[in-house]
């Protein structure tokens, strides 16, 4: 995995989660990464 670069755009952050908490965001988010790497 060395001297590989990942590329992506933070329009994921403009996405408002107001109601969630710390916990429910980083959960979100794993799941968005892992179906992302899923394809």
């Amino acid at each position: 995995m060395s001297g590989e670069t990942v590329v992506y755009k933070n329009d994921m952050n403009l996405v408002p989660l107001r109601k969630f908490n710390n916990t429910e965001v980083n959960l979100f988010f794993t799941l968005c990464n892992k179906l992302k790497d899923k394809g």
